[in-house]
């Protein structure tokens, strides 16, 4: 079970336009180099027989944001230069929104990570992991509905849209790998017990991502932070009753 069940949240999906009736507008304080403009929606899907969706599992939230700031984005794809330039980009300037797809991986035995099989060393003669992990039919189908879903929420708030869709991606880029050492009350199913306790070894708790089942589509930070809250009450308890 050590290495397997690999996952990382993917997005990379989404929808982009402009709000027309922002077009022109003057700059205010809370622009903030674009770090006040940001909005989440959460997951909508799959919650319920209701939302349920026919062909995929899971789901996804939005981030959504303008680019609103020192160095807007709008500015990379407004063409010409000089005094016209600037005029244009300021008009364009509050008027950007992008919607981007933070989505969950099935955690799958097939996505793994192993020792190099062929005797690969880093630098300090540390071996190499050789990983091996690909998205499925779930994932693909869910970005095709987030990035349906994206656009007609841009028309919906009265935003002309000028790209929809992306590309999902690669696992590893959004950087927030999980599993490998899943937790769970079964040994042969899982590496650790439910207080992050290695199942073969009493005294090697991994209070990292490894120990999740799956990814949801949430960051992980906060959870990874309560359950290493929860093993160390463990393992003080243990410590107390001479178990460790």
């Amino acid at each position: 079970m050590l290495g397997h069940y690999l996952v990382d949240h993917w997005g990379g999906i989404g929808a982009s336009g402009f709000y027309p009736v922002l077009m022109g507008r003057d700059p205010t304080p809370d622009d903030c180099d674009g770090k006040a403009t940001g909005l989440f929606i959460p997951r909508f899907v799959n919650l319920n027989k209701e939302t349920r969706h026919p062909k995929f599992i899971r789901g996804f939230g939005f981030e959504c944001s303008s680019n609103v700031g020192r160095f807007p984005g709008v500015a990379r794809s407004v063409p010409g230069f000089g005094p016209d330039f600037k005029k244009r980009v300021r008009r364009y300037y509050p008027a950007p929104v992008n919607m981007t797809t933070r989505a969950a991986m099935l955690s799958r035995f097939e996505n793994f990570a192993e020792i190099d099989p062929g005797g690969v060393v880093d630098a300090w003669g540390i071996p190499v992991l050789r990983i091996h992990i690909q998205h499925s039919d779930n994932e693909r189908e869910m970005a095709k509905f987030a990035a349906e879903t994206c656009e007609e929420i841009l028309r919906a708030s009265g935003a002309e849209v000028v790209s929809t869709g992306g590309e999902v991606t690669a696992p590893g880029k959004i950087i927030h790998e999980l599993g490998t050492a899943r937790m769970g009350n079964d040994t042969k199913k899982s590496v650790l017990n439910k207080f992050n306790q290695v199942h073969d070894c009493g005294n090697v708790f991994v209070t990292d991502g490894a120990s999740f089942v799956n990814s949801a589509n949430q960051n992980p930070t906060i959870t990874i932070l309560a359950l290493t809250a929860r093993a160390c009450d463990y393992i003080v308890d243990e410590r107390k009753r001479g178990n460790l």
